[in-house]
């Protein structure tokens, strides 16, 4: 039996309503504006094996005839070696497009409670021509896991004992794309981070480091990509692929993460269909398998559905 929540699906639902208002409300806008096709709504839901889910909501608004500005939100649910966690998502970005170049800053929040909480700031500045691309990505988190641990006592005999760590630390990157002909483009990405550790064991610290969070303290799920914006990555790098027909768009992407403590690179395949139904109305599949020494391999899939105007 499925763990989703019916909330999360009741919360989509609402978001994708208010969205349709604001989408009637902004039919009269100018079409032709460079900014036009950042005018729309989005929903997906994303699941894997492990029983991770991710379901997001977005809305992107054009503001003037360059900027925007998107706010979103929804659940993620990652299983723990002894419960689910579930976490609430709040995202809100802006954007500027120049004649050439564009740039954009994205806050997003997670909060499972006082358990888990994680804020990412993510930077993009990238040069655009007609056949190409090429951006700088910068990156920040501050994240706090907090949980208990059963420790030996002497003489012999063992004890429950409270620990947080946080989690701070940026990462840069830079990402490009080519347009090899009109309907197919690859593109490629890598990012290095370097995320310090804090520990603090029943009210005492014990130092830092660049450890993975709680990932040597308290118990952690295997890598999944479902749940990859909440694990912590020391370097990782994307390429792939894109070919458009007619009435829908074909994509491979293959990713290879470094996660901190993690004894091999996390490799991960993703495949994804976008069909085109209508100038408004895009439906979205995805299919991937992610692959670590930690748990073997690990299935996912997901269903994106936009609406532009």
């Amino acid at each position: 039996m499925s763990n989703f929540q019916p909330r999360s699906v009741c919360g989509l639902a609402c978001f994708a309503l208010l969205a349709s208002s604001a989408a009637q409300a902004g039919e009269r806008a100018d079409a032709t504006a460079t900014n036009a096709d950042m005018r729309y709504v989005a929903a997906s839901l994303q699941r894997d094996a492990q029983q991770a889910q991710a379901a997001m909501g977005l809305l992107s608004v054009p503001v003037g005839e360059r900027a925007w500005v998107q706010v979103g939100g929804g659940q993620t649910r990652q299983e723990q070696t002894s419960a689910a966690r579930r976490a609430s998502v709040a995202n809100a970005g802006a954007g500027y497009i120049g004649e050439h170049w564009q740039a954009s800053l994205a806050a997003s929040h997670r909060d499972a409670g006082s358990d888990f909480r994680q804020t990412d700031w993510d930077a993009v500045l990238e040069w655009r021509g007609e056949q190409s691309g090429l951006g700088i990505d910068g990156h920040h988190r501050d994240a706090r896991l907090a949980g208990t641990v059963v420790v030996s006592t002497l003489p012999s005999g063992t004890a429950t004992m409270p620990v947080l760590q946080r989690l701070k630390g940026s990462g840069i990157g830079v990402h490009g794309h080519v347009r090899l002909t009109g309907r197919f483009t690859v593109y490629a990405a890598t990012m290095r981070y370097d995320y310090r550790i804090s520990t603090q064991q029943n009210g005492a610290s014990t130092g830092g480091g660049s450890t993975s969070l709680l990932s040597r303290v308290l118990p952690q799920a295997g890598p999944s990509f479902v749940s990859r914006d909440e694990m912590a990555l020391n370097r990782s790098s994307r390429v792939g692929g894109s070919y458009r027909f007619e009435t829908v768009t074909l994509s491979g992407d293959f990713i290879a993460d470094r996660v901190l403590d993690e004894p091999a690179t996390v490799h991960t395949v993703q495949l994804k269909a976008a069909f085109h139904l209508s100038p408004h109305w895009t439906v979205t599949p995805s299919v991937g398998r992610t692959r670590s020494e930690t748990v073997g391999g690990v299935t996912f899939a997901g269903l994106a559905v936009s609406h532009a105007w």
